[in-house]
């Protein structure tokens, strides 16, 4: 009876935790405590009673059995018992009053100086999928009420005291590389943000199905509200701005309202800012690049995101793009790069079952076009494919048939090289 009790209270607390926040250390500690000195309980009925069946594994000492376990990735709780799994395996079990705190110690500036806006004016302190908590609306609100809010305090009190409980583990690029700096910052910030990921308008030349299930381009009522608070909101923001990034939603010359933001921009009135330019590339022409002339010694990087090498390929992953279109652009942006005309250019690729064999020579094309570095990110779930299509595009996750093979791809020589980066440290732990 007295286990039933344990149990039912543990789920109680665990539920109220929400799936925006990992659990706190001292649940977790109690969890381990107590887990550890009852049998397995395994039980898949909810996602709360199958946190519960993972804490149970990882308190036995079953880490590989929680690392292979098909899981909600957007769940910060469920990425944070893997998380732990994989660091207690590669690291030891350690005090139990230290775990929850494995990344003490650790900081990240992203909370403390960038804001993300997405098509509802929402706003995060980082990628929304990595950081799923909004701190505000900078169409409804004031920006001291937004970046100083409850919410963005208590986010950036979790990165101070070790915990990064708003954070995605997993998905982080930052954490799954291992690469996040010591040192500690203030919760309440008397200087806004000076740096800008823009994602508040999805309109894109491309439907990927990675991103989404058809094409969306913004028009009549929303495109008017867009370019309104594009006027409004956020051309004043990006004046004590430092850098922005443009765009994290869709693709920024497909845009009218990130078109108009870009005709606005200037060095005289934007005298710090940097712009980093994130498109698929096909409408970035020699013709389009001169009808932004203005902009030309302001943008710090262009990020081109491209998944595949083989036409056939492209024509699947990047949905209504063709290849043949984009390699000479590729190339014009390599010229840029040659010219310094602009500061960085780099590559993307979303990796999944349709192209992990492609990788190797992706890095080949990424250097013949001039490309100062590839970047191989992982696919994550943005809800545009059903759950049996993503879970068989998810070519990192230790259970799919073919992940074996994309192991062996990522451990050739040249994936350790640092013009690659890829966000799959975490699975070479132990090799």
């Amino acid at each position: 009876m007295l286990t039933l009790l344990r149990f039912a209270r543990f789920y109680a607390e665990i539920k109220a935790n929400g799936s925006c926040r990992s659990l706190k250390p001292r649940l977790i500690q109690r969890l381990y405590r107590t887990l550890r000195a009852l049998p397995v309980r395994e039980d898949h009925s909810s996602s709360t009673a199958f946190i519960l069946t993972l804490e149970s594994w990882l308190a036995h000492g079953e880490f590989d059995k929680v690392l292979a376990a098909s899981a909600d990735e957007t769940d910060l709780r469920i990425q944070d018992v893997k998380f732990r799994a994989q660091h207690y395996r590669t690291h030891g079990i350690p005090d139990i009053s230290a775990m929850g705190f494995e990344l003490r110690g650790k900081t990240c500036s992203i909370p403390f100086s960038k804001l993300d806006v997405l098509p509802s004016g929402t706003c995060h302190l980082c990628c929304a999928v990595w950081q799923r908590q909004p701190v505000g609306n900078i169409f409804r609100q004031s920006i001291n009420d937004v970046w100083n809010s409850s919410e963005a305090r208590e986010i950036r009190e979790g990165v101070n005291d070790g915990t990064f409980r708003y954070c995605g583990k997993q998905l982080c690029a930052l954490i799954a590389a291992r690469t996040l700096p010591v040192h500690e910052q203030t919760q309440v910030l008397s200087v806004g943000p000076k740096h800008f990921n823009l994602s508040y308008d999805r309109s894109c030349n491309l439907s990927c199905p990675s991103c989404r299930s058809e094409k969306i381009m913004e028009a009549g009522a929303k495109r008017l509200f867009l370019e309104k608070m594009t006027n409004d909101k956020i051309l004043p923001l990006l004046k004590t701005g430092e850098s922005v990034h443009i765009t994290g939603s869709g693709d920024p010359f497909a845009s009218y309202a990130f078109r108009h933001l870009l005709q606005s921009l200037n060095s005289k009135d934007y005298p710090a800012l940097r712009i980093r330019l994130m498109t698929n590339g096909l409408l970035l022409t020699e013709a389009e690049w001169e009808k932004f002339s203005h902009l030309h010694g302001m943008i710090a990087a262009v990020n081109v995101s491209v998944d595949a090498v083989k036409p056939e390929t492209y024509a699947i992953v990047r949905r209504g793009g063709d290849l043949n279109t984009l390699i000479p652009n590729l190339e014009f942006i390599g010229r840029l790069r040659t010219a310094r005309a602009i500061d960085r250019y780099l590559l993307a690729f979303v990796v999944q079952t349709a192209n992990f064999r492609e990788m190797p020579d992706f890095i080949q094309l990424a250097r013949r076009v001039g490309a100062d570095q590839v970047h191989f990110q992982r696919l994550v779930d943005w809800n545009s494919m059903n759950p049996d299509d993503f879970h068989s595009a998810s070519i990192q996750t230790r259970e799919h048939p073919e992940h074996a093979e994309f192991m062996d791809t990522i451990r050739r020589p040249e994936f350790s090289d640092p013009f690659v980066v890829h966000e799959f440290a975490e699975l070479l732990e132990g090799d």
